[in-house]
């Protein structure tokens, strides 16, 4: 079965973009909990997709759709 492949990355890049990303935006960069809601919604400007009956379902609230686009018509 053939099918997508992703590209393995070291520990090191990971950790490297994490941190990268915790420095840009969690203040202070040690925060715990991170409050990442916040952050997709109003730094990176995306809006997550709430589905009625999803928290019930499979414990989430919502979900980033892979396009990033949100319809609110398809709730």
């Amino acid at each position: 079965m053939g099918g997508f492949k992703p590209k393995k990355l070291s520990w090191d890049f990971i950790r490297n973009k994490a941190e990268l990303f915790r420095s840009q935006y969690i203040k202070p960069p040690d925060l715990v909990p991170v409050p990442i809601e916040e952050i997709i919604e109003f730094d990176l400007k995306i809006t997550p997709w709430p589905k009625k009956g999803l928290l019930q379902k499979i414990d989430i609230d919502g979900f980033l759709s892979n396009d990033l686009k949100y319809d609110s018509s398809q709730q």
